[in-house]
């Protein structure tokens, strides 16, 4: 009976993987995807009881000024930390391609901001941005007498916003960093042999070359981190909770509030299918320029 098992699941394992994966992707994924569709068009009472109110949430939503106010707001977050994560991931993955000892434990040494969960980091940098006990204010402060007064770094407007930022651009470098290594790592080094022949100089090498040849892969790294980062919530949950004044919320947060905090089940899925398009719409628009750049080459 056994072995009659074994040889079955050996003879059909591809359909047995296929069919796990749709279920797994069934439940977790396109089943509440559904469901949140469904219930952005009712009013959710406390006690269960929902009441049809067909587009009236997503008319609250876009008459709503805290919605664009928190909009604005995450495509500011996500343009900040896209900027920070991509060109400090970009110089690392130039210099991992060029380090010729101990490629291995530089990059296993990359990874680790990646493989310490998004909550766990938020506390990290809690801890160091704190502004009695800080990390951060204990260098400025009593090491390097930079500053007289120690810094609120999540107590102010600019420096949450800046500190933020940083906090979720240090998550992503990693993946970033891996990602375009790859891509630079399938660049022929005949290119590079033939431009230091005729005189081209590390810059040269770098916008003529590098670049040009790796413009579908930074694309991609792109589209990806983007979807990434403007669906973040655990970083400024535990960093500020939006505060102070709300000038760290984003979406997300906003979002989590009317969904859990206020009971605003039907408005909470609206916003959230809001969000979602507009992911859709960037993806869109990040696909488009990687299919014109593949017409081009």
């Amino acid at each position: 009976m056994l072995q009659k098992l074994s040889n079955f699941i050996n003879d059909h394992l591809i359909a047995i993987v296929i069919i796990i994966t749709f279920v797994v992707l069934l439940s977790v994924v396109l089943i509440p995807t559904i469901y949140v569709f469904f219930l952005s068009f009712f009013s959710v009472h406390i006690s269960g009881k929902m009441t049809f109110l067909g587009f009236g949430n997503y008319i609250r939503a876009l008459s709503d000024p805290a919605f664009w106010q928190f909009l604005y707001q995450t495509l500011i977050y996500t343009f900040g930390s896209l900027t920070i994560s991509f060109l400090i991931g970009f110089i690392s993955a130039l210099a991992l391609n060029k380090i010729a000892v101990g490629k291995g434990l530089f990059r296993s040494l990359t990874l680790l901001p990646w493989v310490i969960p998004p909550a766990i980091s938020g506390l990290i940098w809690r801890w160091m941005l704190n502004d009695s006990v800080g990390l951060f204010n204990d260098i400025l402060n009593n090491k390097l007498h930079i500053i007289r007064e120690n810094i609120l770094f999540l107590g102010t407007y600019f420096w949450a916003k800046f500190t933020v930022i940083l906090a979720d651009s240090w998550t992503r470098i990693p993946f970033i960093t891996i990602l375009l290594l790859a891509g630079l790592q399938s660049i022929s080094q005949e290119y590079y042999d033939a431009a230091r022949v005729d005189g081209a100089s590390a810059f040269q090498q770098l916008f003529r070359i590098t670049v040009p040849l790796m413009r579908s892969t930074i694309l991609v790294v792109l589209m990806i981190i983007t979807m990434f980062v403007m669906r973040t919530y655990e970083i400024i949950y535990i960093l500020t909770d939006g505060g102070p004044g709300n000038s760290t919320e984003v979406l997300t947060t906003y979002i989590y509030k009317n969904t859990v905090n206020y009971w605003e089940l039907g408005y909470g899925s609206a916003l959230s299918v809001v969000l979602l398009f507009i992911v859709i719409i960037i993806t869109l628009y990040y696909t488009r320029q990687l299919v014109r750049r593949s017409m081009e080459s």
